[in-house]
């Protein structure tokens, strides 16, 4: 029932149209498997799996929004390492579940308000998965200072400093030093001080 008024609801969208529904993880492979989508609206827990197991095999291949009665920190970790691109809580209304959609089929992430927390709460609780060196060189960077002068800092070459920040950005699921700066700033990992380029 809930999934017929999902259905319906973006029908009745001009721009928006679903054109397979599957109540099952099997069945969404099957259908998946000779068809090709443009965004995948998934929920967690199926009849006969994870929803999460799914999104692992797809998402290099097609969006995924999860759409959960779950709101647990773990879970839309979960959700999202494994490659969804939006979080959407079963309780959100018509509106969220249409803006949502329409985010990740244009390309952007999405999480409802009700999830953001939980991200950032992740991050704070893997403060710990930053060692030493890697938060001497976020502080680096929060004070603008170049590669060569981090290399020279804390008396490491150039190349090694570029492999530190490489693993940063992993970790704090950024592309840039602005990026880092800000989620760590964010997260509590260093102080708040302004960027400079």
């Amino acid at each position: 029932m809930f999934r017929q008024c999902v259905v319906r609801a973006l029908n009745e969208q001009a721009d928006l149209q679903v054109t397979a529904e599957a109540p099952s993880l099997s069945e969404a492979r099957r259908i998946f498997a000779g068809a090709h989508f443009d965004l995948i609206l998934l929920d967690v827990n199926l009849s006969d799996g994870s929803g999460l197991e799914f999104a692992r095999e797809v998402h290099s291949r097609c969006p995924v929004l999860v759409l959960s009665m779950s709101l647990d920190d773990r879970t839309v970790t979960e959700a999202l390492e494994a490659g969804a691109q939006g979080y959407l809580p079963k309780s959100a209304s018509l509106d969220d579940l249409v803006r949502a959609t329409r985010a990740v089929l244009s390309g952007s992430p999405f999480l409802h308000p009700l999830i953001g927390g939980a991200v950032l709460r992740n991050l704070r609780t893997d403060r710990k998965a930053l060692n030493d060196r890697e938060r001497s060189i976020l502080a680096a960077l929060s004070r603008g200072q170049a590669t060569g002068s981090i290399a020279l800092e804390l008396n490491l070459s150039a190349s090694t400093v570029k492999t530190y920040l490489r693993t940063l950005y992993q970790k704090l699921s950024v592309h840039n030093r602005a990026q880092a700066v800000s989620r760590a700033q964010e997260c509590g990992l260093i102080s708040g001080r302004s960027f400079q380029a």
